[in-house]
């Protein structure tokens, strides 16, 4: 099923075994959001702008990534500097999350090949706070990367830059089964695991072989990401993965060929920046059909709701009462067929 219902996650314990490799984390990860749409650049990168409108397709986990700022404060950013994705230059590490919020904006739009400016006044860089809250608020599965490991120009070695992003997910109250903490450094991912939380271990493309896989199990980490295609035999990977009780879920893919390869290959899920491309080819056009259908019925409940609220005269509300009690029935149905069709859909 593409949308898992929130409150059941908890009960849905992700520690793998050799009997299972399944997780609740499965389907379609919106990397860094999913900012782009085909070959389009769509969204900025890591912002609260693209994950609600990745959750709102129907994308079900999304992913991102938290550095910290000068004065500890974590913050939602892929790169150790600015230059890239915003108007800002220099290390987020050296900057206070005060200064990232009055100076600084996200003018891209887009990752990867397909970046490019905005063309707006940007949007904010999500605190890591502001993202759980939403998260929170919207029932939304997360995919949160530990941005700290050697290779990073604001590499701590201390267990300090890890225990920071996880006290503030603690802080968040969001629950813990609803959030898997990936990272490509081990120690990373021994406090996240220590701290309770269902954890990824990042692969390189070149780590990707079964010594990856004794790592995972050994280390008693939940799920495997790879980067795909992976060195040696895909399928033999996964195969390999699900054997020792690991689900696989690869990073990072955009075209249909591969999104469709991967699945049928037996992976789990998979991390892609084109998150309609990969929730069509994952789920079908049907359940797409049915995801529209929900939105847009959503969007006229909303809207009569709120005109509902607004009215004064008796007698429109009345009017406006029925109406809306209408279009939250047929959201309801329209729910209940999207749940249906797109399990369906997934098997």
């Amino acid at each position: 099923m593409r949308l898992i219902a929130f409150g059941a996650v908890a009960l849905a314990m992700l520690a793998p075994s050799s009997a299972t490799a399944k997780t609740v984390f499965a389907g379609i990860h919106a990397h860094r959001g999913g900012p782009n749409t085909g070959a389009a650049a769509s969204y900025p990168e890591n912002s609260l702008q693209a994950f609600d409108a990745a959750h709102k397709l129907g994308a079900d986990v999304i992913e991102l990534d938290a550095k910290l700022t000068a004065d500890n404060v974590p913050v939602i950013m892929h790169d150790a500097t600015l230059e890239r994705t915003t108007n800002c230059d220099g290390q987020v590490r050296q900057r206070t999350a005060a200064d990232l919020a009055a100076n600084c904006r996200i003018d891209t739009v887009g990752t990867e090949a397909l970046i490019k400016a905005s063309g707006t006044g940007g949007e904010p860089i999500p605190t890591l706070a502001e993202a759980l809250a939403w998260a929170k608020a919207n029932k939304v599965l997360l995919h949160l990367e530990i941005k700290n490991q050697p290779t990073d120009p604001d590499y701590d070695a201390t267990p300090a830059f890890a225990q920071t992003v996880l006290n503030g997910v603690n802080a968040s109250g969001i629950p813990k089964q609803t959030v898997l903490i990936q990272s490509f450094w081990p120690p990373n991912l021994d406090q996240a695991k220590a701290a309770g939380y269902p954890t990824t271990l990042l692969l390189l493309r070149q780590g990707s072989t079964q010594q990856g896989i004794d790592l995972a199990k050994q280390n008693g980490y939940s799920v495997v990401s790879p980067g795909w295609p992976t060195a040696g035999d895909p399928k033999e990977f996964i195969d390999n993965a699900h054997k020792a009780g690991l689900p696989v879920i690869p990073y990072t893919i955009d075209g249909e060929g591969e999104l469709a390869r991967a699945f049928d290959l037996g992976a789990d899920g998979v991390i892609t920046n084109d998150p309609k491309l990969g929730l069509q080819v994952h789920y079908g056009q049907l359940c797409d059909q049915a995801i529209g259908r929900e939105q847009r019925l959503s969007r006229t409940y909303r809207k009569r709701l709120a005109a509902y609220r607004r009215e004064t005269n008796s007698a429109r509300k009345r009017r406006l009462r029925k109406s809306t009690l209408s279009a939250r029935r047929a959201l309801i149905r329209a729910k209940r067929n999207r749940k249906t069709t797109c399990a369906r859909a997934a098997l």
